[in-house]
């Protein structure tokens, strides 16, 4: 090798360094700058209490009691950073910041195992970008934390399946006069199978559905999905002992007994399949949960024009070149996508996006390779212009394919979604930032401490963020907090069902609430204005009766929050 190519490969290595650098840094400020601005969402708080009582206490106690041990594993590092930093939103969210930062990174090494550096540049750009990734890193859910594992699970996943030693699909027969172990070892070392990987590949599924969220049962499940495909393909392609002798068939065959012994052996599998495809939690009954092409709506939808385009496209490509890391990475997205859409009682964007990385990459992929073919075409055109020797015609030919990607560059940077990504960090409270729209209890809890005077009763909405933002409430008007008490048989000595995150009394009817409005001289009722305007929340009934009946409702500036109030003692 002469030093001239050595030369071009460090510069290209230090040209990567530095986008990826780039791009890292700025997908860490759009997903640290601000995070403690907005108020926090309806599950954040839950997450901040069980966190916070970890931290002080050992256990996972809610303000009601009750232990709140959903995604375990974020809420144990969520409390291990409160032991440093204040215990307060923007420390609550890190953990998520970070992880979302960690995936972007990720998502290089991956993309370049599966492609190439420049697909996984590019993948890297979509990722640090995405409002939607930008909006869930800057949530405290578990959702980057599933995502971060099911990218670890995917990469082990890819040096487990499809090493470089087995680019080609083999049949490998028997061979005679050997030992089975030196069998077994010709199979796995000419299928380009690599069993060390096995181990990690096992505890990060383990990690993530015990500790993050059920959600990645579909880690196995898309990858018999990939196998039945490719053991598909080889009955199509080989004959006689070929067609089932190959890794596809085999480790397809071993994955659906290991799956039938698990379900027969293990009663809490075997019970919580039917509950997993069959539960509709009560707000997913109505609304866009119950469209079937919600989540592929969502996908195409013009805020993120063109990666919709792009994805398809690449789909197509890795099919149509029988790329088999391409084809992997297709079946991770399409499987949950597919399954979301059709198999589970209701959807939402939310449970899509532990894979949307893969959408990015395919979507990546796609691009490049336009890139790439346009870039050739130019080349072959311009060659016939050899004669032509001008300084423009010079210019094409040496920088042609920096030309060609900086114009497809300006489809990006004019796209709705980039701008919407950039001013996530500085939008106010009550503003959605690409995942959940955070609403403005900060704001409306101080409005109502503004006029608030001794003895006033407090309703609320969401008693556990009333209590973090200043107020403990005396009464939840939700009847959604309603019926979950009910379900979880949560009441008090007085037979009252309580709210299972703050601990207190519901309000189980209209009649109540007018007799508790009678009886109290001043209160204040806090309402999340989309709860107000859904019967599944506030009846059609109460809510006519509050906005008739109470004072006019003041609300936020940016009207997330409604707030009514009474005073008895006016005229007296």
């Amino acid at each position: 090798m002469n030093s001239h190519s050595v030369l071009r490969r460090r510069i290209s290595r230090q040209n990567v360094i530095i986008w990826l650098t780039l791009f890292l840094l700025a997908a860490a400020a759009l997903r640290v700058v601000g995070l403690g601005r907005p108020s926090f969402w309806v599950d954040e708080t839950n997450a901040f209490y069980a966190s916070k009582s970890l931290a002080e206490s050992g256990n996972f106690e809610l303000p009601s009691g009750r232990e709140y041990k959903r995604a375990p594993v974020q809420t144990a590092v969520t409390a291990l950073l409160f032991k440093i930093l204040p215990a307060n939103e923007f420390s609550t969210r890190l953990p998520a910041a970070v992880m979302g930062i960690l995936s972007v990174l990720l998502v290089y090494f991956l993309t370049a195992r599966i492609f190439n550096q420049r697909v996984a540049l590019v993948a890297v750009f979509f990722m640090a970008f995405s409002h939607f990734e930008v909006g869930w890193s800057r949530t405290a859910r578990m959702y980057t934390f599933l995502q971060f594992f099911t990218l670890l699970f995917f990469y082990f996943l890819v040096r487990f399946l499809e090493t470089r030693r087995g680019e080609r699909m083999e049949a490998i027969l028997w061979i005679k006069g050997e030992s089975p172990l030196i069998r077994l070892r010709h199979f796995i070392t000419r299928w380009g199978l690599s069993l060390g990987w096995v181990l990690p590949i096992v505890i990060i599924f383990i990690v993530a559905y015990q500790g993050l969220h059920q959600l990645a049962v579909f880690l196995p499940l898309c990858l018999m999905a990939y196998l039945g495909f490719m053991m598909l393909i080889g009955w199509l392609s080989f004959k006689g002992k070929e067609r089932w002798l190959n890794k596809y068939s085999l480790l397809f065959l071993m994955g659906s007994m290991i799956g039938a012994v698990l379900i027969v052996l293990v009663p809490q599998i075997r019970q919580s399949l039917p509950n997993f495809f069959n539960y509709t939690p009560p707000w997913a009954v109505t609304g866009s949960a119950s469209d079937r092409l919600m989540l592929i709506n969502f996908l195409m939808e013009p805020s993120r024009f063109p990666l919709g385009a792009l994805f398809f496209m690449g789909g197509v490509q890795v099919l149509t070149r029988y790329h088999r890391k391409g084809i992997l990475t297709l079946f991770y997205f399409v499987v949950p996508l597919l399954a979301l859409s059709f198999v589970f009682t209701h959807r939402t964007q939310t449970y899509l996006f532990f894979v949307y990385p893969f959408f990015l990459i395919l979507a990546a992929y796609a691009l490049v390779n336009i890139i790439e073919v346009e870039s050739r075409v130019s080349k072959g055109i311009l060659k016939r212009l050899e004669p032509a020797k001008n300084f423009i015609v010079e210019l094409f030919k040496r920088h042609i394919a920096i030309l060609i990607t900086l114009a497809f560059s300006a489809v990006f940077l004019f796209s709705p979604w980039l701008r919407f990504t950039q001013s996530i960090p500085r939008n106010p409270d009550g503003m959605t930032n690409g995942a959940v729209t955070n609403c403005e209890w900060r704001g409306g809890m101080e409005l109502v401490a503004s006029q608030w005077q001794q003895g006033d009763l407090l309703l609320s909405s969401l008693p556990v963020s009333s209590f973090y933002y200043g107020r403990a409430a005396d009464y939840a008007i939700n009847w959604s907090l309603l019926n979950q008490a009910k379900d979880k048989q949560f009441a008090n000595n007085q037979n009252q069902w309580i709210d299972v995150y703050a601990g207190v009394p519901c309000i189980e009817s209209l009649e109540s609430l007018e007799q508790l409005v009678r009886s109290n001289p001043r209160g204040w009722i806090i309402i999340e204005h989309y709860q107000l305007e859904s019967a599944q929340y506030i009846p059609a009934d109460v809510r006519e009766w509050l906005e008739s009946e109470l004072s006019p409702g003041q609300t936020t500036p940016l009207n997330t929050i409604d707030v009514f109030s009474w005073d008895n003692t006016e005229g007296s």
